[in-house]
């Protein structure tokens, strides 16, 4: 009903990959096929800010499914949305430069937590990016004198 989750890829080496958010008016419907196939989920699903959420049992979102279409059609356009924003997401970490993942990484943690002062540390930032610590340091520095972010003990200022 109101906050963000942040969902994950837990590998078994304990690293997680951040994949996306789920949000007010969204649906964790890309965790459906887990229950169909009663199986866990490799997903983790965090509390970035306070949330409250609506969780469905599994017998009435399968049901739900075949009986209601306009519920049907709202997973399985949620379940696409998502996808992208997963797509998305990968080929940047892949393929796109850092310090652009890394400026949509913090665009999306403003938007999210509605401020421009942001309560991170490097370290933090690097886990989530599957980057080092040192690297994101680098880059920060870099966007510090472009005036584009203020730097100050676990926390990030953006700036404009």
């Amino acid at each position: 009903l109101f906050g963000a989750l942040k969902v994950t890829r837990e590998y078994e080496d304990g690293s997680s990959l951040l994949l996306h958010y789920v949000e007010k008016g969204d649906a964790g419907s890309m965790l459906i096929p887990f229950c169909w196939k009663e199986q866990p989920s490799p997903r983790k699903a965090q509390a970035e800010i306070d949330t409250l959420i609506i969780t469905i049992p599994k017998r009435n979102a399968q049901g739900w499914m075949n009986e209601f279409h306009d519920w049907q059609r709202f997973i399985l356009s949620n379940n696409a949305s998502r996808m992208q924003q997963v797509v998305k997401r990968l080929e940047n970490t892949a393929f796109g430069a850092l310090e652009d993942n890394l400026t949509f990484y913090l665009s999306e943690k403003k938007r999210i937590h509605q401020t421009d002062i942001l309560q991170l540390t490097h370290q933090n930032i690097a886990q989530e990016l599957k980057s080092s610590r040192v690297v994101i340091s680098r880059i920060l520095k870099q966007m510090e004198r472009k005036n584009q972010v203020r730097l100050s003990r676990n926390r990030i200022q953006l700036m404009g």
